[in-house]
């Protein structure tokens, strides 16, 4: 590209290491000759300081009280001087630790202006010691220059964090794969680690339940030395992904996310915005009904996502252009009546009536008041009392767990909700985690202190955002074992699973040649496998068989005659073997 300085004369470095394998056309982001790093946020919350070391200037920022959100304190790149091209290879750097606190922060790469359209995002943390940081992903549009930036948000928790070292490069066509990574971990992935007994023995205990059958002939006599078969159907609890277009493409792309949807989930959550891009439009509206048909048509049980963003960024536009307060509660209302009474037909499980109050105030700010949360609930239940409405919300569980602002937060609102008669049915937690994994010990806690409101809770957004596979998958593995083990949960949902269409493509279970990752590998060995119950037994002399499965759905089959049995606890099933099977 004309104009630019070679990568090596912006550093004032030689290629070495991983530099040598940079595509030569590489060039630096930020700008030479100024900080690559400064600290802001609100007054009296935060100090900084800037010290030069041997190996270069380091930022120090003291945050001195948890913020009201994470960005109330951040640290930020110079906006980037050269563009970005759909296509190119991005690659960050940066060294990190933490003096004193939790150590955890979020980083964004984003539009450096209203709407802080993301590039891509990860959270992190450090201890004492300095940690090396990499980041690498491939841009899906075009940037230009002075666009974009790096911002940290580090107001979470009361903290002392140094940062030094960033680097932000185009790498153009390297291929990413030739660029280092950040290794993860976390506490309790030890395979000796203790919490895996007591995952085991809650699990044992919660999620699995004795089946007894009995095989009588047509008087009512026991039938000793028959062969039982009891084969597991479908799970009771809900493993689910949330889906997009590639769900009704008619090509050999959407032939395989048919296909692995069918074998991976048995829980689905469609998109049901209410957006310019969403529901408002003719094109998006009539996908989101395919998706619906398509599940209704295999009889999985979907989720719908989501009732009202209340933000206006994800509102219709028409809202943000009035000022009155009468004309956005009645467009609301509106749509809540339209679209629940247009998806009826569908019989949806649960809906997510609102999702992240925390960072989206714009509906409290017009009313000025909460009140506008209860009667959307109220109005939802009026015109459709049957799917279960669940308040949605995110970074309770992420962080390494260093979310007690955002825990508190979520709780205020949740009774506030329940205390002035809003019809909440469950409680939604995203799980869209970084390289700073919560301990599973951790997430225990967080489940404890929600089952509280005696509401089923579920992780309703998953992934992780990485590209080291291997830890990727022993985390997935990992915290699917322990929201299994915690008796408040009910389900588990995956936000999206193929690489060639998912928000965040390193969090994918599937590559984009259909091949499968290890998370994607873990995930089917525990619930298909580890969590699966097939038994084939014999009658005793009373003619009875026993077993001991896990909750949900049974074939038994006994002299060619099958039966369906739901196993939600201790049940008892009969079974008649006429003369004719004798």
């Amino acid at each position: 590209m004309a104009g630019l300085i070679p990568l090596a004369l912006v550093l004032g470095l030689q290629p070495s290491g991983w530099r040598q394998s940079l595509d030569p056309a590489s060039y630096s982001l930020l700008p030479s000759g100024q900080p690559s790093l400064r600290a802001f946020g609100e007054a009296g919350s935060y100090r900084e300081k800037t010290m030069s070391t041997a190996g270069g200037p380091v930022l120090q920022v003291r945050v001195l009280k948890r913020g009201a959100t994470g960005y109330a304190v951040q640290v930020q790149t110079p906006r980037f001087i050269q563009p970005i091209r759909k296509g190119d290879n991005v690659f960050l750097t940066y060294r990190a630790r933490c003096l004193e606190g939790p150590g955890s922060w979020g980083m964004y790469v984003q539009q450096g202006t209203e709407p802080w359209t993301g590039l891509f995002s990860s959270q992190s943390n450090a201890g004492r010691d300095w940690k090396t940081f990499y980041h690498a992903w491939t841009s899906d549009r075009d940037w230009a220059a002075d666009s974009a930036e790096v911002t940290f948000h580090i107001a979470g928790s009361a903290q002392t964090l140094e940062f030094s070292s960033m680097e932000v490069i185009n790498a153009k066509g390297t291929p990413l794969t030739r660029l280092p990574l950040t290794p993860m971990s976390y506490v309790g992935r030890d395979p000796k680690a203790a919490w895996r007994r007591e995952a085991a023995r809650r699990i044992e205990r919660f999620r699995k339940a004795d089946l007894k059958v009995r095989v009588l002939d047509e008087r009512g006599r026991p039938l000793q030395g028959r062969k039982v078969a009891v084969r597991m159907q479908r799970h009771a609890f809900e493993f689910g992904s949330f889906v997009e277009q590639p769900l009704v493409w008619k090509n050999p792309d959407g032939d395989r996310y048919r296909a692995w949807f069918l074998k991976a989930y048995n829980k689905a959550t469609a998109p049901m915005y209410w957006a310019d891009w969403g529901w408002e439009s003719p094109v998006e509206h009539a996908r989101y009904f395919q998706y619906a048909d398509w599940f209704r048509d295999h009889r999985i049980p979907t989720k719908a996502h989501v009732l009202i963003y209340p933000g206006f960024q994800f509102m219709p536009s028409r809202l943000r252009i009035t000022s009155n307060p009468n004309v956005i509660r009645g467009s609301i209302m509106e749509h809540i009546e339209t679209k629940l009474n247009a998806t009826r037909k569908y019989g949806f499980v649960s809906w997510d009536i609102l999702n992240e109050l925390r960072d989206l105030k714009d509906l409290a700010h017009v009313f000025g008041s909460e009140r506008i949360y209860v009667d959307i609930f109220k109005k939802a239940h009026a015109v459709d009392p049957r799917p279960d409405f669940y308040l949605n919300e995110n970074t309770i569980l992420t962080n390494g767990g260093a979310t007690e602002n955002e825990q508190a937060e979520f709780e205020r609102q949740l009774r506030y909700l329940v205390k002035e008669g809003a019809p909440v049915e469950g409680i939604g937690m995203q799980g869209h985690f970084g390289e700073s994994l919560t301990p599973p010990e951790t997430i225990w806690k967080i489940a404890d202190r929600f089952a509280k409101f005696g509401l089923p809770i579920q992780i309703t957004e998953f992934d992780i955002n990485t590209r080291d596979e291997a830890g990727q998958a022993d985390y997935t593995r990992d915290l699917l074992t322990a929201w299994f083990a915690h008796p408040a949960t009910t389900g588990f949902t995956m936000w999206g699973f193929w690489e060639g269409s998912m928000w965040q493509p390193y969090g994918a279970m599937v590559r984009k040649d259909w091949s499968i990752k290890p998370n994607g590998q873990a995930w089917l060995d525990l619930i298909h496998k580890r969590w699966w119950t097939n038994k084939d037994l014999v009658t005793d002399r009373q003619g009875y068989v026993r077993v001991r499965g896990f909750k949900g759905d049974y074939l038994v089959t006994v002299a060619g005659q099958s039966v369906r049995v739901r196993l939600d606890g201790p049940a008892t099933q009969t079974v008649r073997v006429p003369a004719s099977r004798l």
